[in-house]
């Protein structure tokens, strides 16, 4: 179920997910998703946002927060706030990758990690050019085994 649903969401490409996501915003319906209001469904939605990054770092491309958001919102019913989309993309990474995966997530206006990547990097010892490190994602999720 989980590589459909990664799979779904890359075949949306990043504009009409940005679209269905801001269609989710705008829902006064949907409720609201973040690590501490809402515990349990914020770790499905980490599993689910790792999971369609997985996808993309395996196909050598990379994905922007729209997506993310759509994989959130598909795996617990709930939008993700303004504030915690950060939060999201760098909740994807795992100590035991070897490389940090969210450098493959990019804002779809500028084509260019958030704003609060590289610092958040350079904390976790990446230091290297953002092209490095998303070579690097690539590189070791074209090559991992499938889980």
């Amino acid at each position: 179920m989980a590589a459909e649903r990664a799979a779904e969401i890359l075949a949306m490409g990043s504009e009409d997910a940005g679209r269905v996501a801001q269609t989710i915003d705008r829902d006064d319906s949907v409720p609201w998703l973040g690590p501490i209001a809402t515990p349990g469904q914020w770790s499905d939605a980490v599993v689910a946002a790792r999971q369609v990054t997985i996808a993309a770092a395996r196909q050598g491309r990379t994905i922007t927060y729209g997506e993310l958001r759509v994989a959130a919102y598909k795996a617990t019913g709930m939008k993700v706030g303004h504030n915690q989309y950060a939060d999201l993309a760098m909740a994807v990474n795992s100590g035991d990758d070897g490389c940090l995966l969210s450098a493959i997530i990019l804002e779809k206006g500028s084509g260019e990690p958030g704003g609060g990547f590289l610092p958040y990097a350079r904390d976790q010892g990446f230091d290297e050019p953002v092209a490095t490190l998303q070579r690097r994602v690539h590189e070791h999720f074209r090559d991992a085994p499938v889980t």
